[in-house]
């Protein structure tokens, strides 16, 4: 996110006109769009094909990640298996209330709904436009001399 910021900045003290925030949203779209048009070519989870039983789906990107055949059915087997001792192990109760049973578990989401409550404000954003243009003062010439 840091270094987004500093290529928008970079791209707002290039173009001094009134297309600056313009210019600065459009450059932050360029990632995404980039990642939208990747999706495209990702396979699916073989994990999540074999869940959902297509198991002749989920066998080519497994192909694909393995050397031979024998080890792509070797790896689709034992996905199988986990899934199946997942299922049997599987105590009924929600995925929240597992997640909140054990004291451990608490404090690591505790931990992440404030980190992840203190980003929305952009408090990354906010220090780095502080610094950012004093980091670049020092590397330019000096306009007063």
């Amino acid at each position: 996110m840091s270094y987004a910021t500093a290529l928008t900045w970079l791209f707002n003290v290039g173009f001094i006109t009134g297309l600056n925030w313009r210019l600065m949203l459009g450059s932050a779209a360029f990632p995404a769009f980039f990642v939208m048009a990747q999706v495209y070519f990702c396979p699916e989870s073989p994990r999540w094909l074999i869940g959902k039983g297509r198991y002749g789906k989920a066998y080519e990107p497994l192909c694909r990640l393995r050397h031979t055949k024998l080890q792509a059915a070797r790896d689709l087997y034992r996905i199988n298996a986990l899934l199946e001792e997942e299922a049997s192990i599987s105590t009924g109760r929600s995925a929240i209330v597992e997640m909140f049973a054990v004291a451990r578990n608490r404090r690591a989401a505790l931990a992440s709904g404030i980190v992840m409550f203190m980003l929305p404000p952009g408090y990354d954003t906010f220090i780095l436009a502080l610094t950012f243009p004093r980091l670049l003062d020092a590397f330019t010439p000096c306009q007063y001399t």
